[in-house]
Order: C-alpha cells, then structure tokens, then sequence
C-alpha cells in the first residue's frame, strides 16, 4: 500500500478539504470517489451519508463492514420494502486523542429507493445494542436540504459530499498501515 499524499484543494475537478498545510492520502481520496461514481451508476437514487462510530474494546473493525453488508442484501420479515441491494462504503480509522481516541468513520452510500436514514439509524443501534459498538453518530450535512441524506443524483449533491467527506482522508490523525481504511467492493 503507497502512502502517497495530496496536496491540492481540487481533486477530479471538486473542491476537497486539503491544502499544501493539511495533506490528504492520495488512495482515500480515489476510493472515496470511485464508491460515488458507483453508486451513481448502480442505484436509481443515491443518497450518501457520513458515519462516525466507535468500536467496543474487544471488537474487530470488520464485524461491522461484514454486518452492514448483509443487513442491506437480506429481506427482512415485516419491512414494507424490502433492502435487497449492495451499500457502497469507505471506512477510514482514525486515532485522534482530541476525539475520543480511536474511531472510524464510515462514508455509505445507499439506494434511497430501497433504503433511508431510519435503516442506517436501525442497524448502528442494533450494533450497540448488540455489544459491537460503544457509540455512533449518523453526522447531519450542515446543509438543511441534505437531512435525509445527500442526494448524488445530481451533480451538487456530488460535489457537496465529496467536498464534506474529502477530511477523512487527511494525513494528520492517522497512522497509515495496511487497515487505515478499507472499502465495499464495487463489482
């Protein structure tokens, strides 16, 4: 795994949060944007959501990628829609002693056709309930028309959750090793 790092405030031609002073990891950046043009390309209505959670002391991160995955492809007895699809996500750790220590923090994108807000909501309480987490925070866009989520249907919303989830791939935080991050595969 390189350790390349980016120092522009554009990637792709969208504004990110990174400058010569506050460096991003150059393979973060490119996942984070391969997993949005997949979903935009995959779902009829891609809506992103950014995810701060963290894990119980003797959990392994990958409980949750492994959980999420099928939480979202299994049909659930009772639901008036069935969530039968693939959720596209980048993890990130971060150890940052301002923050509470070690946490992660999760860039999903859903199919907001098959899946909203209340099914994240659902699944992180289920974790906690179930031992796996000791908190989580499904972190409101600061823009009011993106509540529910941000749409990335359209070429704003692209922009804007790409610009609001470009920091977790900054540098400073971050020990770089070979689980730093991971993500969905996007076959």
């Amino acid at each position: 795994m390189r350790k390349k790092m980016y120092y522009k405030d554009t990637y792709k031609g969208y504004p990110i949060k990174c400058e010569t002073n506050y460096p991003c990891y150059a393979a973060i950046l490119s996942k984070l944007f391969e997993v949005i043009q997949v979903s935009k390309n995959k779902y009829t209505r891609p809506i992103g959501f950014h995810v701060r959670y963290r894990l119980h002391d003797s959990t392994d991160g990958r409980i949750v990628t492994d959980k999420i995955n099928k939480y979202f492809k299994n049909t659930k007895a009772g639901r008036k829609k069935p969530n039968t699809f693939k959720p596209y996500w980048i993890k990130v750790s971060e150890l940052d002693p301002d923050q509470d220590g070690s946490h992660q923090h999760m860039a999903i994108v859903i199919d907001g056709k098959k899946a909203t807000k209340l099914s994240l909501h659902c699944f992180f309480s289920d974790l906690m309930k179930r031992g796996y987490l000791d908190n989580y925070l499904i972190i409101p866009a600061k823009e009011k028309t993106y509540a529910s989520g941000v749409n990335l249907g359209d070429e704003k919303g692209v922009s804007y959750f790409f610009h609001w989830l470009s920091y977790i791939a900054k540098v400073n935080s971050k020990e770089f090793i070979s689980q730093t991050y991971s993500s969905a595969r996007l076959n």
